[in-house]
């Protein structure tokens, strides 16, 4: 499971950024799995394209909790994998104490933020930022339009922020004696203890043996009778995506679950565990 890279979450009354999940047993095009950090300085298409919105807007790096709805690598997808991970997303809500949340993808990041304990008229659901997520958005948007459509959510977002700052008082803060009660830039130590929660939730999603179990998983895949180390060696070997694609995603969570997949007139055989 990725940490919250370094720079993110300097504060609170910021944006918390909601995606899908980190990635899994492709090591070009998971950012996260690269460098074990959810970052917006990652090297993958997703961060850069978020980054350059980020500077467009003025957002500063410190203002975004970015996170996932499936916090580890190669976890399945569905109800099951929202409720598993559902505690330690609240967690981590909890601890940035966001003025927002932006969540990005149709599926997963949306049920996921419609099951969290956050104010709704401060929960933007908008298109994932990947390419492949703004073109094929499931709204009909074109991808300028997806695109203009996440950079809107960010822009009033960062406005309520700042608002929050300028008014020395957050909208999420606890009220005492009918004021409310306002939140403090976090302090260095204050940011280790924050991190330290972090993991310590992090940990105890580690005790659920199913959690575990399918985090630790690692198949090797065949496909026309050559094993590959892993689901995209396999697809990237036999020509059906290109470098640095992730639209195999989907396909390998049913080749998981099913064994054998069919997929681009390829037969994708899950083998021993490595």
């Amino acid at each position: 499971m990725p940490r919250i890279g370094i720079g993110h979450a300097g504060s609170t009354g910021g944006i918390f950024s909601l995606l899908q999940d980190p990635g899994g047993e492709h090591t070009t095009s998971s950012g996260a799995e690269d460098s074990g950090f959810v970052d917006i300085d990652n090297d993958d298409p997703t961060a850069k394209w978020c980054k350059e919105l980020y500077e467009r807007l003025g957002i500063p790096k410190s203002a975004i909790t970015p996170w996932n709805a499936l916090g580890g690598y190669n976890e399945k997808k569905g109800a099951a994998a929202i409720e598993e991970n559902l505690p330690l997303c609240q967690s981590l809500l909890n601890t940035a104490a966001p003025v927002a949340l932006i969540a990005q993808g149709k599926t997963l990041a949306h049920r996921m933020a419609k099951r969290l304990q956050f104010p709704r008229d401060r929960v933007f659901l908008v298109p994932h930022p990947s390419r492949r997520g703004r073109s094929r958005n499931g709204e009909g948007y074109t991808t300028e339009e997806a695109g203009k459509k996440i950079e809107t959510a960010f822009q009033a977002a960062f406005a309520l922020s700042i608002e929050a700052v300028r008014n020395s008082s957050f909208p999420v803060a606890q009220r005492k004696g009918g004021n409310i009660r306002p939140q403090k830039k976090v302090s260095n130590k204050a940011m280790k203890q924050r991190n330290l929660d972090i993991s310590e939730a992090a940990k105890e999603t580690w005790k659920n043996p199913k959690v575990a179990a399918a985090r630790m998983r690692r198949n090797r895949v065949e496909v026309d009778g050559i094993v590959y180390r892993s689901f995209y060696r396999a697809a990237l070997a036999v020509g059906v995506i290109e470098e640095g694609d992730k639209t195999h995603i989907t396909a390998r969570g049913k080749c998981k679950e099913k064994g054998k997949y069919k997929w681009h007139g390829k037969v994708f055989i899950l083998r021993e565990e490595w």
